[in-house]
């Protein structure tokens, strides 16, 4: 078991995609974390979290075969950073004021039915509808990689290995979104721009892994043209070097 630990955990490669991804699950995690504070403090005391709290998991559960098929041909770092994309974007739709007034009228109009709901709750409910979106796109693909990651015969270790970006994600979103809580509890007024900062790292992370992805993808086809045409390349061998080289960048 020691062996097989010090195996994975000296993949400098695999390591440094897990701890990149990490980023997913801190815009993630702020469902449970920073989201229920935020509603309770600066929107409504009383709004039914339990409710909001199970769109994610029904959305997982009623689409995930629908949207794996459709994102079938993309290839697996296309479809992460598109899903981290649409994640980080789930949380800006809560700072835009002209949604809630269009919110409030579907309430109105559903209410006319005999659905009682409130605008505030519908407009959450959307913003955790395309939270789950962004992780219907990312999260097959990431295991799918990892398993590309994996030496032979150690496909089992490095796939139970794939679960700490999750663990990663956690502890950090409790430590960022708690403290964006508590430090926006001063000007309530503001609270909605925690959700910038939040939403704005999952960006940033999206914009660096794509925009390297596509440097490092062009400078791949011009290094080829160098390559005698009796050589043959493993298939994926550019797309196998990306995380080391991300965290190489990082760093630099």
């Amino acid at each position: 078991v020691g062996r097989n630990f010090w195996t994975v955990v000296s993949n400098f490669k695999f390591m440094s995609f897990l701890v990149i991804f990490s980023g997913f699950y801190f815009v993630f995690w702020q469902e449970f974390i920073a989201l229920p504070l935020y509603l309770h403090k600066f929107v409504a005391p009383d709004v039914n979290i339990e409710y909001l709290l199970a769109v994610d998991p029904a959305v997982v559960i009623l689409f995930t075969i629908p949207v794996n098929y459709l994102v079938r041909k993309w290839k697996p770092f296309r479809a992460m950073t598109i899903g981290l994309l649409v994640s980080s974007l789930s949380w800006m739709l809560l700072t835009i004021g002209a949604l809630l007034p269009v919110m409030n009228s579907l309430a109105g109009a559903l209410g006319s039915l005999g659905i009682t709901i409130k605008g505030t709750t519908l407009l959450v409910s959307v913003a955790l509808v395309v939270l789950a979106a962004g992780e219907l796109i990312l999260s097959p693909r990431l295991y799918e990689y990892v398993s590309r990651l994996a030496p032979p015969g150690q496909q089992g270790v490095y796939m139970g290995f794939a679960f700490l970006p999750v663990a990663i994600g956690f502890y950090t979103a409790g430590a960022v979104g708690g403290r964006l809580v508590q430090y926006f509890a001063a000007t309530p007024d503001r609270a909605h721009q925690l959700w910038w900062v939040i939403s704005g790292l999952g960006f940033l992370l999206s914009l660096a892994v794509a925009s390297l992805a596509t440097a490092i993808e062009a400078l791949g086809n011009r290094l080829l043209e160098f390559v005698p045409a009796n050589v043959s390349l493993p298939p994926g061998i550019l797309l196998d070097l990306l995380p080391a080289t991300l965290v190489g960048f990082t760093f630099l």
